[in-house]
């Protein structure tokens, strides 16, 4: 009942910002009753819709910018970026209670934050304030090869969990570099860095996966 209510909450929300924004929002409720309802725990069906599900969440920020949203290729690369992203986190947190060989496989999130990333090297040569947001692409993706590195081929038991909080915190730097494509989202990406803190100390109290 508290579920029901919340999403219905979301949705009335939602449709406060525009028709785009309340459809976008049932499309992330219906992906959302998808993953928990109609997908196996670790199946590629389930880490496929995971990412869709993070892809159009961004998508509905967007949705909810109109008409002030960015060009429509950066806002697909954002969104798109973000759900591969996180798809390859999921890869990795599937069967992180087991101990076992990661090998190539642990850098899944570094090579999908490259991507992520590569719509804000895109617009870099196009305005000098993107300076920022370079920045903040070059901090994300070195945390990520940090996490990476101290993860090694083959976790220690506790490890892998360990890491895969450290992957979905730097996200909050993946989605401050896009919001600092654009002027107006300079604060939010303010905003989102002065997050970092509290999230790490979030992530030592609740696990973060």
């Amino acid at each position: 009942l508290a579920g029901a209510l919340a999403a219905l909450a979301g949705l009335l929300a939602a449709a406060q910002a525009g028709v785009y924004t309340l459809a976008a929002g049932g499309l992330v409720l219906m992906l959302v009753l998808t993953y928990t309802f109609a997908t196996r725990r670790g199946s590629v069906a389930g880490l496929v819709v995971m990412g869709l599900c993070r892809a159009t969440s961004v998508g509905m920020g967007l949705a909810a910018a109109l008409p002030q949203a960015p060009s429509p290729r950066l806002a697909l690369a954002g969104a798109g970026g973000i759900g591969l992203y996180i798809t390859a986190v999921s890869l990795l947190a599937a069967d992180e209670t087991r101990c076992r060989r990661l090998d190539a496989r642990r850098w899944l999130p570094a090579v999908a934050a490259i991507l992520a990333l590569g719509g804000v090297a895109v617009g870099a040569g196009r305005r000098p304030h993107l300076s920022v947001s370079m920045l903040l692409a070059a901090a994300a993706l070195l945390r990520i090869v940090l996490v990476t590195h101290r993860l090694g081929r083959a976790p220690a038991p506790g490890a892998l969990p360990r890491a895969i909080g450290g992957y979905i915190r730097a996200l909050l730097l993946i989605q401050a570099a896009y919001c600092a494509t654009q002027p107006a989202g300079l604060p939010l990406a303010a905003g989102l860095i002065l997050l970092q803190p509290l999230a790490a100390q979030l992530g030592r109290r609740f696990y973060a996966s």
